[in-house]
């Protein structure tokens, strides 16, 4: 793994989120951004960021002197907190490492970012735009369940490209239908005093959507329970059962997310007007693809009403590409850190 090369030279990008830790050395190379060493971590066996960097520049000839972090969470002037990690980032800490400049931003600004570098095969397309979506449109909206659930926008005009994480998913969950209003108020019961979209729309919702179906008495496959109750995480066993089709009870939780998944991002969309598209980033999606239908999301996101044609016109894209949070870490700190300089 090791990178060659004078130090100093290029950044050091790193994307730190509930479940997984991602660092690369980037070199700029004719607007190209090239990863020279990288490596992933489990965030959970890591007591904070320091340790993971001591490590990973461990195994380096060198390393740069300018770090570059997107945090899934907020991310302030002189520190962040991971929204679902104990960890606490300093900037003070880091520069005491040695570097010399130190970037903090949100994740789902560092997705927006990657927007325009991604091509080809790091997107898939879930609905097109009709023909409808000209250089005029000016916002793009992000949406992406993982252990969290991120949202953001990508304002673009010719003077200007702006990318924005924000903390939409910590919105209040608002049942479309029957079956979302029984589940709202079952989560009511059972501790949830103020569901938001998150609850309901990341990784952790996989198993609690389970339990919702199993307390309505729907219990699914004995030895799919069976390898649930011996399970540390139970999000990949019910993705897993869903896509073979051994339970029908995880279609209907993978059903279920993807509806209340489509709803949020027609609420993105509107409350931002992002006619240039929707972006769908995370880890969970991109495991679904080729596998399920999208339509439970579609028709959700589609939903009959007075925006029902604006909706249509929308193309929305599944990010394929696992590095794309990493990708535009690089490609904002860059930026960033060319404007402000050493500390």
């Amino acid at each position: 793994m090791a990178a060659s090369s004078t130090p100093g030279d290029g950044y050091l990008a790193i994307d730190i989120g509930g479940t997984k830790t991602l660092l690369a050395v980037y070199r700029v190379t004719d607007g190209v951004y090239r990863p020279l060493a990288k490596k992933r971590y489990r965030s959970a066996d890591y007591t904070g960021i320091e340790e993971i960097i001591e490590e990973f520049r461990a195994e380096l000839d060198f390393c740069p002197n300018s770090l570059i972090l997107g945090i899934a969470g907020v991310a302030g002037d002189t520190q962040a907190r991971v929204t679902n990690l104990p960890w606490v980032i300093a900037k003070q800490r880091l520069y005491n490492m040695g570097f010399t400049t130190v970037s903090l931003i949100n994740d789902m600004t560092a997705l927006a970012a990657s927007l325009p570098l991604l091509k080809g095969d790091d997107l898939l397309s879930l609905q097109d735009d009709g023909g409808s979506v000209s250089p005029a449109n000016e916002v793009t909206a992000i949406l992406a369940p993982g252990t969290g659930l991120g949202e953001g926008y990508l304002f673009q005009t010719d003077g200007a490209s702006i990318p924005r994480g924000t903390e939409g998913g910590h919105c209040d969950f608002g049942p479309a239908n029957e079956e979302q209003v029984r589940l709202f108020s079952w989560l009511c019961k059972n501790g949830y005093q103020r569901p938001c979209y998150e609850t309901v729309c990341a990784g952790p919702a996989i198993g609690l959507l389970y339990d919702f179906y199993s307390a309505q008495g729907e219990e699914g496959d004995r030895q799919v329970r069976l390898e649930l109750d011996r399970a540390d995480d139970r999000t990949p066993v019910i993705i897993n059962n869903a896509l073979s089709g051994a339970c029908p009870v995880c279609r209907k939780v993978v059903d279920l997310f993807l509806a209340i998944l489509g709803r949020e991002g027609a609420n993105l969309v509107m409350k931002v007007y992002a006619t240039r598209g929707l972006f769908l980033g995370g880890g969970i999606l991109p495991r679904i693809a080729g596998h399920l239908s999208f339509e439970p999301f579609l028709a959700a996101f589609r939903k009959d009403g007075p925006m029902a044609e604006l909706l249509h016109s929308i193309p929305v894209n599944l990010i394929l590409r696992d590095d794309a949070v990493l990708l535009g870490v690089a490609c904002y700190g860059r930026e960033l850190l060319r404007k402000i300089g050493p500390r």
